[in-house]
């Protein structure tokens, strides 16, 4: 049997060392096939094979492997994989027909011969417990679903206001404290209960001469989220206003194509969701929707106005007088079985589709004003017109509230208990939801709001013991996901390496050690490692993945240092976000002694503003080492320029790799970044630094 091993990653012109795939051509060859490897795509030269396995390194390698596999697959079996196709299981499926194999393959990863890169181990060994409780809810495209009821393939809201599909569910066995987050009213009704290291969505807020002033974004571990009263300065959970908007197709309603998507409708929708209900019949099923009202004269305007709202969309409506009130009826088979099927039936079980929250600000302005009008009412507060909806479903509440803050309201939700008399019996109502919102107000100290987050203080922190599972979601594109009151991510290395942590005490000492986290590995095995290149004499000439500055310390340097100066290695690691800055500048203390080339850190850019992008740079010069900068890429990046998800006050990703060229071609040595103009006819694209610069040293 032959098979080609091919390396989508290499070029002619750049070649890229694939460890994968040259485990996976000596593993084959043990397993009797003949194996002929290639660095690039080898055309149309080699058309004859009875297995063709890909393996992409780079996201934007892909294209290149799907043009071999949909070349490829009716001639021989194709496998393909890579942390390139990690992300990208979903295009991969739709381009080809095909799977990919995610993570780890067991069946080579531990295959063993002379190869340029290594591990020792594999996942990382800190174990980080970023989970949730399985009964924290999360607000999916169907509405509120406790975490341990989430799958693979369900929608969940992520921390840009975007809906994003769950790629892979993650549980473990923990036994520890956790904390329950409050941050307001939202957070009392629908509990975060997260481990003490999950990354929470936050943002600084100072208070200066004039009022608040919000700056930088960053991931806060939830331990460290503890109440602050200041009245200068504190950090402010953010939470997203969402952001997708679309039309259905053809301008009508999903799944009721002879129902035209206006504004009449959508009134319509709104006064069903505050005072509808469809009525079924035995062997009829649901054929009538009514509409109840009370006695009063501005009640009977209502119900003309339900009226002329079917008469609108081509519904008949009758108006007529009960006992108790007024009621409007449609009978209509198809338009009750729709509302049914879409929006349910029964104050406590309505539920609001993702299709309707994705509308347009001025399509659901209709809907809501006439479900404020069946279910609410207004009044003025301070000064602030603030409208309040009542209704007996959370998901009703908590969608209802998706969309005021959609419109740029601010909105929070409270719930009452209650018990109610009914012909002298007690009986138990359902708990009510009250959602109460209003536009910005411009002072106040307890919530802020801008067009894309609301902004919460946090109230309090109660820590408890838990004992059982945790959960964690992986998300495409974003890698996080929210509950109702927070939004929380998640690491990458157990996606792409396997939840577990493992060691490989035998494996083969390379030229390059790529292990996650040296510094955190237990001493006896550093020791391990480090004994192993000496007995079988190999120099190490680069420990890539490098050294985790939280848990480096004075024994781990002079652990490595012998091993490292033979072939005078650099230190590797890294200084992402400027939460890190504590624990590098300790580390950087401890490597003083050493060479600036031989302190290579890391440095991601575009994951926060430019400034802090630049400060960590300049940091890592003014501690004595040289920064690699390199900007930051989506997992599932196939290429397209135009296609990177810009953050912050980054305008291009060519602005992205001026930044990156500036620092890893040492111009910093020659002149300030605002200088530097890439570009004979483009402005200086960083030129905005020096008066900030300037601002800073003013003050």
């Amino acid at each position: 049997m032959r098979a080609l091993v091919i390396n989508c990653s290499s070029t002619p012109t750049h070649h890229c060392y694939n460890l994968g795939a040259r485990k996976l051509a000596d593993w084959l060859k043990m397993q009797g096939y003949q194996v002929a490897s290639y660095e690039s795509d080898p055309g149309m030269w080699e058309l004859e094979a009875d297995l063709v396995c890909l393996s992409v390194i780079f996201s934007w390698h892909a294209p290149v492997a799907r043009e071999i596999a949909l070349r490829m697959k009716s001639r021989a079996e194709v496998w393909a994989g890579g942390p390139g196709l990690f992300a990208l299981a979903t295009w991969w499926q739709r381009e080809t027909g095909l799977e990919i194999v995610r993570g780890l393959d067991q069946r080579f990863d531990k295959q063993r011969g002379q190869y340029e890169m290594t591990f020792a181990s594999r996942g990382c060994p800190v174990n980080c417990s970023f989970c949730l409780t399985p009964e924290t809810l999360i607000q999916t495209a169907d509405g509120l679903r406790p975490i341990a009821k989430v799958g693979v393939g369900d929608l969940v809201l992520t921390h840009l206001g975007r809906y994003r599909r769950v790629t892979e569910v993650l549980t473990r066995e923990y036994n520890g404290i956790v904390h329950e987050l409050r941050n307001g009213a939202v957070s009392e009704l629908f509990p975060a209960v997260v481990t003490p290291e999950h990354p929470v969505w936050v943002r600084h807020v100072s208070y200066p001469t004039g009022g608040p002033h919000l700056t930088d974004f960053k991931w806060v571990d939830a331990g460290n989220l503890l109440p602050e009263y200041s009245r200068y300065s504190r950090d402010v959970t953010a939470f997203p206003r969402t952001s997708d908007e679309d039309m259905p197709n053809g301008n009508t309603l999903p799944g009721a194509d002879w129902l035209p998507c206006n504004k009449d409708m959508l009134a319509l929708i709104g006064w069903y969701l505050a005072e509808g209900y469809v009525t079924q019949a035995p062997g009829r099923g649901y054929y009538r929707v009514t509409f109840c009202l009370g006695h009063t004269d501005s009640e009977m305007e209502y119900a003309r106005e339900i009226q002329a709202l079917s008469s609108a969309v081509g519904l008949k409506a009758d108006v007529w007088h009960v006992k108790i009130g007024i009621r409007v009826s449609i009978y209509n088979v198809k338009f009750a079985r729709w509302l049914v099927a879409t929006f349910g039936t029964g104050a406590s079980t309505k539920h609001l589709p993702l299709w309707l929250r994705r509308l347009p600000s001025e399509m659901l302005a209709p809907l809501i004003d006439a479900w404020a009008k069946g279910d609410g009412w207004y009044q003025n507060k301070r000064g602030t017109d603030t409208w309040k909806i009542n209704t007996s479903s959370p998901d009703l509440a908590v969608g209802l509230r998706e969309m005021v803050l959609k419109m740029g309201y601010l909105a929070t939700i409270n719930r009452h208990h209650q018990n109610g008399v009914i012909q002298g019996r007690t009986v138990n109502i359902h708990p009510s939801f009250t959602v109460i919102y209003h536009a910005p107000r411009e002072k106040g100290r307890t919530l802020l709001s801008d067009e894309k987050y609301v902004y919460s203080r946090i109230d309090a922190s109660i820590q408890r013991p838990y004992a059982g599972t945790v959960y964690n979601l992986e998300v495409e594109e974003d890698r996080s996901y929210c509950t109702p009151a927070f939004a929380v991510h998640n690491c990458i290395v157990p996606r792409l390496e396997g939840v577990t942590f493992s060691f490989d005490p035998d494996f083969i000492p390379a030229p390059m050690l790529c292990d996650n986290n040296l510094s955190a590995l237990p001493v006896s095995y550093q020791e391990h490692i480090i004994s192993r290149y000496r007995s079988f004499k190999q120099p190490l000439v680069d420990a890539n993945s490098g050294f985790e500055p939280h848990y480096f310390d004075e024994g781990t340097y002079q652990r490595w240092k012998p091993l490292l100066d033979e072939t005078r290695a650099p230190w590797r690691f890294a200084l992402d976000e400027m939460r890190e800055l504590a624990d590098v500048e300790r580390m950087m203390t401890i490597l003083k002694a050493e060479s600036p080339k031989r302190k290579r850190v890391y440095c991601l850019v575009g994951n926060e503003p430019i400034a802090a992008c630049y400060e960590r740079a300049i940091r890592i010069i003014q501690w004595g080492g040289e920064p690699h900068c390199q900007f930051v890429l989506p997992l599932n990046w196939l290429g397209d320029p135009g296609k990177v998800k810009l953050r912050f006050d980054w305008t291009s990703y060519k602005q992205g790799q001026d930044f990156c060229r500036y620092f890893n071609t040492w111009g910093w040595r020659s002149y300030p970044i605002w200088d530097y103009k890439p570009r004979v006819n483009e402005p200086r694209p960083f030129a905005s630094l020096a008066l900030q610069t300037i601002v800073e040293v003013a003050s």
